[in-house]
């Protein structure tokens, strides 16, 4: 498995090629899978931080790496935007953090996300009173 460090995860590296910018916003997160039963006992989902979002997927941080092309059901909130997006994404790649051996960073690729959805995450760029447009940056 891979090691990796933030840096090596800029979404502004020359020459990438992705379709939609990645944005990072505060306090996004995102639960992955179903509740299940631990839910319904009341000790609730867990909610693992968005390192940074686009209209075509998220890089997440998880406390355990995933396989490869597994797909997985996704709940994602964005507070600061008021915007809760349920989707299914696939993974595209997994590495362990280089420095907290316990993180894992997983990217995630939407799976056929309805328009209205990718209209609402496209939104958090054109949002208003933003600096220009741009969201407010996890530092």
């Amino acid at each position: 498995m891979m090691r990796m460090g933030l840096r090596d995860m800029d979404p502004a590296i020359p020459g990438d090629k992705r379709a939609h910018p990645r944005i990072r916003v505060e306090g996004a997160t995102s639960m992955v899978g179903k509740p299940g039963i631990l839910a319904s006992l009341g000790f609730g989902p867990i909610r693992h931080p968005i390192v940074n979002i686009s209209q075509g997927g998220a890089l997440l941080r998880l406390g355990k790496g995933f396989p490869v092309g597994s797909r997985h059901e996704l709940f994602i909130e964005i507070p600061n935007y008021q915007t809760v997006v349920e989707t299914l994404g696939e993974v595209r790649w997994c590495a362990q953090s280089a420095k907290n051996s316990s993180d894992f960073f997983v990217g995630i690729q939407f799976v056929d996300l309805p328009p209205a959805d990718r209209q609402k995450i496209a939104g958090i760029t054109e949002k208003p009173g933003n600096g220009g447009g741009t969201p407010p940056l996890m530092r």
